[in-house]
């Protein structure tokens, strides 16, 4: 899948999730997402409509049963 969403080449939409009951810290690195070759990313948050930019990993606080949509792309 990585592979896949790295060869289009435009900016994805990454969705992470929390099932349990808590609201933990959800996170992912760039490149397990098909985001490599770049040292920071552009976030949207599509259902605040908030934007960031992270030079680390992507990330979230997310509610129990939650989600958070962001659109990421090279920053």
């Amino acid at each position: 899948m990585r592979d896949a969403l790295a060869a289009t080449g435009r900016p994805i939409l990454y969705s992470l999730r929390e099932w349990g009951r808590t609201t933990p810290k959800v996170w992912t690195w760039g490149e397990p997402a098909g985001l490599g070759g770049s040292s920071s990313y552009r976030l949207k948050d599509l259902w605040s409509k908030a934007t960031s930019t992270t030079s680390g990993s992507i990330s979230a606080s997310v509610p129990a049963h939650g989600t958070v949509v962001y659109r990421v792309s090279r920053g």
